[in-house]
C-alpha cells in the first residue's frame, strides 16, 4: 500500500479567518450532536454564585427525550450578537466561541459572554437576550448578573453571562479585543492573550484549549 500527502489533523493550527472557523465548527458540532442527541431543557435561567456550583450543574445528567438537533452554531452566535448589538450592550465573546473565532475549531454547546459591569449595561444585556425565542431572560434583573459568577440563560441558544472570564474582566480586555463582521453582524471577542489568560483554570478542557491556543499564537503572524 502506498500513501501520499498529509492527512489534516485537529492539531493543524494553521491560522484561518473567523468566518471559515465558525463554518467548520458548525459542521463539527452537528456531527457531535448526531452522536449525542440529548439536548438540555430550555426556557429557564440558572444562577451560580461560585464556579464550583456552575460546574456541578453543567455536569449533571440531562433528563430529556432524544432529539436530533440541526442548529448551526455559527447562527447561534450571530443571533446572540445581533440581539446584544441592537440593545447597545457592551460585551465580548469569550470561552469556546472565542477559541473558534481565533481559528481553534472545536465543539461547544453554548455562547459565553463577558459583560461590562454597570447596572445599566447589565439591563441592556437582559433586554437583548430577552428577545430569544423563549424569553427566559425576562425574569432576570441586573442584580442577578452582578451577584452571581455565572448566569446561564437556557433559551433557543444557551448563553452564559459573566463579569469575569476566570480573572479577566471586560475592562481588562476591551483595549486588546478583536472584532469581525460575519454575515453583516459585528462580533466582538477576546484578544488572543486575554483568551489564553481566561483559560488558566482548573478545568481539564481549559488546559487543553490553553495549550492549543499557545501553539496557535506561535504560528500567528504578528
Amino acid at each position: 500500500m502506498k500513501i501520499v500527502g498529509k492527512r489534516r489533523t485537529s492539531e493543524d493550527l494553521t491560522p484561518i479567518p473567523p468566518e471559515e472557523a465558525l463554518r467548520r465548527a458548525a459542521v463539527l458540532q452537528a456531527q457531535a450532536e448526531l452522536l449525542n442527541p440529548f439536548p438540555r431543557p430550555r426556557g429557564f435561567v440558572f444562577k451560580a454564585r461560585t464556579r464550583e456550583e456552575y460546574e456541578r450543574w453543567r455536569k449533571a445528567p440531562v433528563q430529556s427525550e432524544p432529539l436530533v438537533i440541526a442548529m448551526a452554531h455559527a447562527s447561534s452566535l450571530l443571533r446572540v450578537c445581533q440581539l446584544l448589538n441592537e440593545a447597545c450592550a457592551k460585551y465580548l465573546i469569550c470561552g469556546a466561541q472565542a477559541c473558534i473565532l481565533h481559528g481553534l475549531v472545536r465543539t461547544t454547546e453554548d455562547v459565553d459572554i463577558l459583560v461590562e459591569t454597570s447596572a445599566e449595561n447589565c439591563q441592556r444585556v437582559i433586554d437583548g437576550l430577552a428577545k430569544l425565542a423563549d424569553g427566559a431572560a425576562r425574569e432576570l434583573t441586573p442584580q442577578d448578573i452582578l451577584e452571581n459568577v455565572v448566569v446561564k440563560i437556557a433559551d433557543e441558544v444557551e448563553v452564559d453571562v459573566s463579569m469575569h472570564a476566570w480573572k479577566v474582566t471586560y475592562a481588562d480586555a476591551i483595549a486588546s479585543a478583536r472584532e469581525t463582521i460575519v454575515e453583516g453582524i459585528r462580533v466582538p471577542f477576546l484578544g488572543l492573550d486575554d483568551l489564553i489568560a481566561s483559560k488558566e483554570t482548573y478545568r481539564e478542557r481549559d488546559a487543553l484549549d490553553r495549550a492549543r491556543l499557545l501553539e496557535l499564537k506561535k504560528r500567528t503572524p504578528n
